[in-house]
């Protein structure tokens, strides 16, 4: 199993900020900084334990996320990890 520089981690987070941002823009306004938060606990734990190990931004960057053993993570895993 290979990590992930700090780089690539960076670009996947912005490409992730960038589709979260856009809801909380159109259904929070100015105001939607706890609205995307609120989508970030879903975001997150659905996609990382979704057949693509990974969020849009990390998918497209190729990369996963993982257990130690290597496998796909659990909803409950993700959403543990991301909170």
């Amino acid at each position: 199993m290979q990590f992930t520089g700090f780089v690539k981690r960076l670009i996947a987070f912005l490409i992730d900020g960038f589709i979260l941002t856009l809801p909380s823009i159109f259904l929070g306004g100015p105001a939607g900084g706890g609205f995307g938060f609120v989508i970030g606990i879903v975001y997150y734990p659905i996609f990382e334990s979704s057949v693509l190990n990974a969020t849009p931004g990390k998918a497209l960057l190729g990369m996963a996320v993982l257990t130690e053993a290597g496998n796909r993570l659990s909803f409950k895993a993700a959403l543990v990890r991301y909170i």
